[in-house]
């Protein structure tokens, strides 16, 4: 096996791509909520009545301010708190969902960010090429 992602060795198949990108999706969304964990489950006093007007307030709030970093933290926090009560978070609506797009797709044509985007992706990529690679 060579070093580049043409080789015919490494080559993935657009499904085994998929399963690696979700697998990872995964493994950060429980990574998110064992940092929630560590930090003390601020949130696991709150009856799940509680929780999920509160979700839904944060969710409003992150919609309202998008760059907010201690928007997001409180919005994914209390969604950790959620899934650690096996229910699911709030889905956004779709005038929710849009001020978050228009704000990601805005960071996305950031040429800083598409610099950092790139260097992670191509170290993501080498990680699945190469499993022993430390990156």
């Amino acid at each position: 096996m060579g070093d580049r992602l043409e080789d015919e060795d490494d080559v993935l198949s657009d499904s085994a791509m998929m399963q690696l990108v979700e697998a990872k999706l995964e493994s950060d969304k429980l990574d998110r909520i064992a940092d929630y964990v560590s930090r003390g489950r601020r949130f696991g006093g709150l009856d799940i009545d509680d929780l999920r007007k509160r979700a839904d307030g944060a969710l409003a709030e992150l919609s309202a301010a998008p760059r907010n970093p201690e928007k997001f933290q409180l919005h994914d926090d209390l969604c950790s708190e959620l899934m650690l009560r096996d229910q699911d978070p709030p889905i956004p609506t779709v005038t929710q969902l849009q001020p978050i797009i228009e704000e990601a797709q805005r960071a996305l044509d950031d040429p800083r960010v598409q610099k950092m985007s790139g260097d992670q992706i191509e170290r993501f990529v080498r990680s699945l090429t190469d499993p022993k690679s430390k990156n």
